[in-house]
């Protein structure tokens, strides 16, 4: 649980050169950074949307004016951030990949003795649903990044390129 998880560093390409461009992409790879085990690390810029070639392209300066800033995936970030905070699951709890029957649908399930949270990632174009009982889901469930509440029993839908934390 302490090993370093890094996606950017000043050795590589800058993560959103490395995901062509894409922010939603990379806002998946933060998705992925901040539920998985280990301690997520973030090279400066790649939460603001940097882009950067290969060595020196990616160590270029911070830009501080915020208007070349990528406001939407920050708050994104800063939304995983509070979230791996509240949630001992994702600091230090169990994983556990769940058999979704669905093409390119991620989902896992990160435990702890302080209880658990349940993690989908959708890379494709369209939204998937299925239902909760697929996913082991025998209560009620809060979206951890948004405003959404999942009913045990009910169907969880997750929007295309999106990640969604459930608690």
């Amino acid at each position: 649980y302490s090993h370093l998880n890094l996606v950017g560093s000043h050795d590589t390409e800058r993560v959103l050169q490395q995901c062509g461009g894409d922010r939603e992409r990379l806002a998946l790879v933060f998705g992925l950074l901040f539920t998985m085990p280990g301690v997520p690390c973030v090279y400066y810029g790649d939460e603001i949307g940097m882009d950067g070639g290969k060595d020196p392209d990616c160590r270029r300066a911070f830009p501080w004016e915020q208007d070349q800033w990528d406001l939407d995936l920050r708050a994104k970030v800063k939304a995983l951030i509070q979230a791996r905070r509240k949630f001992p699951a994702l600091q230090y709890g169990t994983i556990e990949f769940l058999d979704t029957g669905q093409d390119g649908l991620l989902a896992y399930r990160r435990s702890s003795d302080q209880g658990s949270v349940l993690v989908m990632i959708n890379p494709g174009s369209a939204p998937q649903r299925m239902h909760s009982s697929r996913l082991g889901i025998d209560r009620n469930f809060r979206d951890v990044l948004g405003d959404g509440r999942y009913v045990a029993g009910g169907d969880v839908e997750i929007s295309p390129k999106s990640v969604l934390i459930l608690s």
